[in-house]
């Protein structure tokens, strides 16, 4: 009886509790997922901008590209002559101007009476007749691997709002050399990354030419590093490099391989906590993870009022008891299972 208990628990938690509000798996992998239209958690907000939302507004500039001035219409407001322009009510309008912008080289050229002849240097960047700007390439580079414009689409985009037009393999080629240029600037960022003191490592599930890979994320306040990688684990991290010499804390979500490595020491995201703890919710009837929850929220809040945002050694002290209390209460709530006389192996734990 408490075998078949426990197998419907597991099957109960592997169906309902792999909802995305809650699962680590990226939205695109996750079959459990609220579809568009399918009526699961509607939208309570209006639509625009929210209660307390400071908002975005221009504001006047000093320096404008076009003035435009505009005379009183004297057919329309007839004035007394004791009327005199005294000034100008302004109004500006932002917008954009899209357009092909050429820049022709003259190279001056030299000859004697023999006609042997001296040409003056081109650019080192101008080394053909004719060539894309770099202000081209950035766009071009820009709108696929920020705004996940496919080839395809890029080159229409470039048809659209010019007249010439930017072939797919033009595109492939800017990212190629856009990579190459960016080696220096990913070895500087992982050398800084490893002088951090506190670094952020996570993972997400990708697809690259239709199979599985791993995006690595490893960051700090005002750094990151992201980097593809077709295994999740251990030989990923390693392979990036900076957690095998990393000697300051490392924030993770648990994930086993993070552990592998002893010079820093591990610190567990809250953020994953609070998702654990929300399914336990979801799923199941046990107090603990309400009262947990609380805990965690509550102890975060009053970090986030603080100046320097540190909690004094007496209030963390506080917490440690609280937290300690309730987890010796989760423990009666939610033991452990035993292992049976004369199993092998591990015993199979509940996800609580």
């Amino acid at each position: 009886m408490e075998l078949m208990i426990f197998v419907i628990e597991a099957l109960f938690s592997r169906v309902i509790g792999g909802k995305s509000s809650t699962s680590s798996t990226p939205p695109s992998q996750d079959l459990n997922r609220a579809k568009a239209g399918s009526g699961k958690k509607p939208r309570k907000a209006k639509p625009g901008g929210q209660v307390g939302h400071k908002g975005n507004h221009l504001k006047l500039v000093e320096n404008t590209d076009e003035v435009v001035k505009l005379s009183l219409d004297r057919r329309k407001v007839r004035l007394s002559s004791d009327f005199c322009c005294v000034g100008y009510e302004k109004r500006q309008v932002f917008d954009i101007t899209i357009s092909v912008h050429v820049v022709e080289y003259q190279a001056e050229i030299w000859e004697n009476a023999t006609g042997e002849r001296v040409v003056a240097e081109f650019p080192g960047e101008v080394t053909s007749p004719t060539q894309y700007g770099p202000k081209i390439k950035a766009h071009a580079v820009y709108n696929s691997v920020e705004q996940y414009l496919s080839s395809e689409r890029g080159s229409e985009y470039f048809s659209d709002i010019s007249d010439f037009s930017l072939s797919e393999g033009s595109i492939f080629n800017f990212k190629k050399k856009a990579y190459e240029l960016l080696a220096p600037f990913e070895e500087q960022l992982t050398n800084q990354l490893k002088e951090e003191s506190l670094i952020h490592n996570d993972e997400t599930g990708i697809n690259i030419n239709s199979k599985q890979h791993w995006i690595h994320s490893t960051s700090s306040p005002y750094l990151t590093l992201y980097t593809p990688h077709k295994k999740r684990g251990y030989d990923a991290t390693f392979e990036i490099g900076i957690l095998p010499v990393y000697l300051g804390f490392s924030m993770h979500d648990g994930w086993s391989s993070y552990f592998r490595y002893t010079l820093c020491k591990h610190v567990l995201c809250n953020a994953h906590h609070l998702r654990e703890l929300e399914a336990l919710i979801e799923t199941t009837d046990l107090r603990w993870p309400k009262t947990i929850k609380r805990l965690l929220l509550q102890a975060h809040s009053e970090v986030v009022k603080q100046p320097q945002q540190k909690l004094s050694p007496q209030r963390v002290a506080s917490y440690h008891r609280r937290f300690s209390t309730i987890i010796q209460a989760a423990q009666q709530e939610c033991p452990a299972a035993e292992k049976a006389p004369h199993q092998r192996g591990r015993v199979k734990q509940t996800k609580a």
